[in-house]
């Protein structure tokens, strides 16, 4: 299972991992950043929601978001240096591209 979500605080994390410990399945913590600012917010500005009538987020609401730095083991995954393809090889196996 893949659970792909803002976690911007510690107790949503620990839920996720409740949940694979509930499913009787092990976790992999996933960080996902982008190290360029000007890319993050072309992405941000370019986003189109799949979902009708949800809107997205502003590049401003995305920086002003409130997040809590992870802390402990995590593979940290840089979208600005790597591509999708070699981004979904690392999380399955467990290293940066």
């Amino acid at each position: 299972m893949v659970a792909d979500t803002v976690n911007p605080l510690p107790l949503t994390r620990d839920l996720w991992r409740q949940v694979a410990r509930d499913a009787g399945t092990g976790f992999r913590d996933v960080e996902v950043v982008c190290s360029d600012p000007a890319r993050h917010e072309a992405r941000v500005r370019g986003r189109e929601s799949d979902i009708p009538g949800w809107p997205q987020p502003t590049w401003e609401q995305v920086r002003e978001w409130g997040f809590t730095p992870w802390t402990g083991e995590r593979l940290v995954l840089d979208t600005a240096t790597a591509d999708p393809a070699d981004l979904a090889r690392a999380v399955l196996a467990g290293s940066v591209p």
